[in-house]
């Protein structure tokens, strides 16, 4: 019987066919396998996790992920971040919550909520700061007296209270006091919420203006403002609070940063790393460079010839940041062009023909007259067919396509009992059996292939015996 399979076996160290959309803080082997290596910015580090790629120093800030957008965003130095990771405020203050990431900034500046909003968005890459919940604004309570000695009151001439434009507003207009969020997040409030500035509560000072009612001020649009008092406490956190203020009042703008604000170079030249290079800009004022080391290319974009080879690397193979080319285990050369023979590791069944075809990484198998069949000379639709086994070998079944053959008994050895025994083509006599290429002869036989009979009657009677005992097994 004769069957030839055609295998092509093609491994790549990475293509996009096989990338693994590994979870951030997953386990990977390549930043392609990372879920959100495109627009993410994240990187597949020495620990093999995918995590965010981090600035050159820490003097240029923090990277944090942020887990709604699936983004890395960066938080420049001044920047008070909160989430998921740890916070460096100080030499050795860590400070760790489990809340939606986000990166705050209070600027020094005073403008109009609209200005404030523009320019949180063009020189900040951020937005007004918004709330998703109450829960929010007793996080920033929380950590008010770190964030107050190093990010608002930072200066000695600072007043006793100071206020910030955030991303609240009574626009489109339902009713005054009725207050709504710039990314439209659902979350609505009026002056009835706990987060409300009322003099004499919460440690609010009594001297604080009082807000005017629901109809005082008409069908005017109003904005609102974060308040912060510089040595007023309560319950052991700092005071702070919103209140309702004209859109033209000149106040300070309160930024932050979240994965649907932050954009980079990158973000903005989608396209410019070509052939699946990985953009690498991490802050915004970073130049667009690619990483081409998982693709077979070179170059500034990942287009050109790697280093200073002839060409890109070849089936499958990685340009290296030096100029060379990684091949996987199938390839060599420089340019990964040489196929490694396939039959090296066996891949045909059951001792039969394996053949590579030309410089490729394909096989031949040929099972010739094996009695096997199947894609690698593995498998038999019918396995125990009565000539299967030579020299009256017995065929049992292992599995569902294997078997095996016994020759006990029938003076040969081999996978089918074809091969005769001690190095010869000459079988053990007398219901001898070959193990280990040596012949094992009966109590009533002797000699070097038990050809000598002790006792010509009894050896027939012991024939017959072991004929009887074969058929009650």
């Amino acid at each position: 019987m004769l069957v030839i399979l055609i295998i092509t076996i093609i491994s790549f160290e990475y293509t996009y066919l096989n990338a693994q959309d590994v979870p951030y803080d997953g386990n990977c082997t390549f930043t392609h396998d990372c879920a959100d290596w495109r627009e993410g910015r994240v990187i597949c580090d020495e620990k093999k996790t995918c995590t965010c790629r981090q600035p050159y120093s820490t003097t240029q800030g923090n990277v944090f992920w942020d887990s709604t957008g699936h983004r890395c965003v960066y938080c420049p130095i001044r920047w008070f971040q909160r989430g998921f990771d740890c916070i460096y405020f100080f030499d050795d203050i860590y400070i760790f919550n489990i809340l939606e990431a986000r990166c705050y900034y209070f600027e020094d500046r005073t403008t109009s909520w609209s200005d404030a909003r523009h320019r949180c968005q063009t020189v900040f890459k951020a937005d007004l700061i918004t709330f998703n919940s109450p829960d929010d604004l007793d996080w920033l309570r929380k950590h008010g007296t770190a964030m107050t000695l190093e990010y608002i009151f930072s200066h000695v001439g600072d007043s006793y209270y100071r206020r910030y434009w955030i991303g609240a507003m009574n626009e489109p207009f339902v009713k005054f006091g009725q207050f709504s969020w710039v990314d439209n997040n659902g979350f609505q409030f009026n002056q009835n919420s706990s987060m409300w500035c009322r003099p004499g509560v919460s440690g609010v000072p009594l001297t604080y203006k009082q807000q005017p009612t629901w109809d005082e001020n008409g069908l005017h649009q109003t904005r609102v403002a974060l308040a912060r008092w510089k040595s007023l406490f309560y319950d052991q956190q700092p005071v702070l609070c919103l209140d309702d203020e004209q859109p033209g009042e000149l106040l300070s703008p309160a930024c932050q940063r979240t994965s649907a604000t932050f954009q980079t170079k990158c973000n903005e030249n989608k396209d410019v790393c070509q052939n699946d290079g990985i953009c690498t800009a991490i802050t915004e004022k970073d130049m667009i460079a690619c990483d081409c080391t998982e693709t077979p290319y070179g170059g500034a974009y990942c287009t050109e010839n790697c280093g200073n080879l002839s060409s890109y690397c070849q089936n499958g193979g990685n340009c290296t940041k030096s100029g060379d080319c990684v091949c996987n285990s199938l390839w060599t050369g420089l340019l990964c062009e040489t196929a490694i023979d396939p039959c090296l590791s066996n891949p045909c069944q059951h001792n039969t023909k394996c053949s590579q075809m030309d410089n490729t990484t394909n096989f031949i198998c040929d099972c010739e007259d094996s009695g096997w069949t199947g894609d690698l000379c593995d498998s038999s639709e019918y396995p125990c067919p009565a000539e299967r086994c030579y020299n009256n070998g017995q065929c049992k079944l292992n599995g569902r396509n294997n078997f095996t053959c016994n020759c006990l008994k029938t003076g040969f050895q081999g996978m089918f009992c074809e091969q005769g025994c001690l190095d010869t083509d000459k079988p053990c006599q007398n219901e001898g059996s070959c193990i280990n290429n040596a012949c094992i002869c009966n109590p009533l036989t002797q000699g070097d292939f038990c050809e000598v009979i002790i006792d010509k009657d009894s050896v027939e009677i012991f024939s017959r015996l072991l004929v009887l005992f074969s058929l009650l097994v």
